[in-house]
């Protein structure tokens, strides 16, 4: 006769583990984990060496094993499949993290951004010097061709900095004119995405530069910001070299209309 003093109810194994007696349930069916022992009134007994498989089997599940994988593990268990188990699940965790890590960082460059362009004070001009930066740089897009054209070209590069799990590996986008404020006239432009040292085919110089926000898109920017960087100039005397740069702060992540486009403008003094 079996000494019932010796075997845990479904009920006991629930309150030592905080699960319901539905999930020992649900283990039975799916032939995980089976009772020891079902008594004449259909209680359910656990042995003192289930105690310890249940524990290992809520490990596993909180480790992210699916219910198969543990059920294989216990149907082959020796201590090489455990660390070969162990690894495999390592490996798998850290890949997560990884991507986990990017996910974070694409969004604090988002939010990055967002508080760049509320920051910012329109049409307002500022002198600062400013930190090299790196980026990868299309080849000249001219604008004679269609837009729908010249968006693919500039599509194409966005896309090469798209990692394998569709993450942008850059934060601000922009465009590239070589062309100076005062006869700005251009023929064609370069689209640059700001990226890692890795990966760059361009190096924006540190420096001192010329930075003005204006609220339009980038086609207008330099000639609605024209008249105020060439008084500004006048006034100090400030040549500026033939490259402006024009970053993309507030597009359709944060506006429904191209109307409340903010773009940055920045040009490098002589």
């Amino acid at each position: 006769m079996v000494n019932k003093s010796n075997f845990f109810y479904a009920s006991d194994l629930a309150q030592l583990y905080n699960i319901s007696k539905q999930t020992l349930i649900f283990y039975d069916k799916k032939d995980l984990f089976k009772p020891d022992y079902v008594d004449s009134n259909g209680y359910r007994m656990y042995s003192l060496k289930q105690f310890f498989i249940l524990g290992i089997i809520l490990d596993l599940k909180t480790m992210g094993f699916h219910l198969n994988d543990i059920k294989n593990f216990f149907e082959h268990r020796t201590p090489d499949d455990t660390l070969s188990l162990l690894n495999k699940q390592l490996h798998k965790l850290t890949k997560q993290i990884e991507l986990t890590t990017k996910l974070c960082d694409n969004i604090k460059s988002k939010i990055n951004t967002i508080n760049i362009y509320n920051d910012c004070k329109l049409n307002e001009i500022t002198l600062s010097y400013r930190e090299e930066e790196y980026f990868l740089v299309s080849e000249q897009i001219p604008l004679s061709l269609p837009q729908k054209e010249r968006f693919l070209a500039a599509a194409t590069l966005l896309n090469s900095a798209v990692d394998q799990n569709g993450l942008k590996e850059y934060s601000i986008s922009g465009f590239i004119f070589n062309e100076t404020i005062t006869d700005f006239s251009p023929k064609s432009y370069k689209v640059f995405c700001k990226t890692n040292k890795k990966r760059h085919n361009y190096i924006k110089p540190y420096g001192l530069y010329l930075q003005i926000c204006v609220n339009t898109n980038f086609a207008d920017a330099v000639n609605t910001a024209k008249p105020l960087l060439t008084n500004f100039c006048k006034a100090l005397n400030l040549k500026t070299n033939n490259i402006i740069y024009i970053k993309t702060l507030r597009n359709y992540w944060s506006t429904d209309s191209h109307d409340n486009f903010i773009s940055k403008i920045e040009v490098p003094v002589l």
